[in-house]
């Protein structure tokens, strides 16, 4: 179930951060399994092999979350983000992490091996336009977790980005007056329910990740 990887890679991940060690194989098979299942068109089914399944917006967010957090707690992409926000005085100098070369691990994958995966999943979510369907609330939390690991690849960070900002505005438009998502009208969304729609929503709107 690929939507559910990245809740195992999100656990691997927080370890990473906490300075525990995660075996790299277990990582790396995970990329491997998950550029395996990517569909030509950059996106993921619901699982692999499934050769008649379809990607969706919020599958393809799911799995491309999924790859990122792998990939970034294999070390591919975090070094080259702190170096940013040193660079540009975000870290104070103080604080900044100083090691020796010869103590740093070597990510057990190249990075090239994953650009390639991350252009196709961009170039998915860049040419299809998302328009409202099934699952939304769901869709809209993960597109905030694989926003915020792609700023992570790329090294930068915006402090108020446009994909946010404009989810924001229609957040406001369907919150219902007892502050809930999913529970009206066109907001509806039957598969979750409106407890469910509004953890969701708060979880985004507060960039959980």
């Amino acid at each position: 179930d690929i939507s559910q990887i990245q809740y195992v890679m999100l656990f691997f991940w927080t370890l990473t951060q906490a300075n525990i060690e995660v075996p790299q194989e277990t990582l790396k098979r995970c990329v491997t399994f998950l550029m395996s299942a990517q569909l030509n068109d950059g996106g993921w089914p619901y699982q692999s092999p499934d050769t008649a399944g379809a990607a969706t917006h919020s599958l393809a967010a799911a799995g491309f979350s999924g790859f990122l957090i792998a990939g970034d707690a294999l070390g591919l992409y975090r070094s080259k983000y702190a170096e940013n926000q040193e660079e540009e005085g975000i870290v104070p100098t103080a604080f900044q992490r100083v090691e020796a070369e010869e103590k740093r691990k070597k990510p057990a994958m190249d990075r090239a091996q994953l650009d390639a995966s991350i252009k196709k999943a961009e170039n998915y979510f860049n040419t299809r336009p998302y328009t409202r369907s099934t699952w939304h609330y769901y869709y809209m939390y993960g597109k905030e977790r694989y926003e915020s690991f792609l700023e992570i690849t790329k090294g930068k960070r915006s402090k108020s980005p446009d994909w946010y900002n404009e989810a924001v505005e229609q957040f406001i438009v369907n919150q219902a007056a007892d502050g809930s998502w999913g529970s009206s009208g066109k907001d509806t969304d039957s598969p979750l329910g409106p407890d469910v729609c509004t953890s969701f929503a708060v979880l985004f709107l507060i960039r959980n990740t």
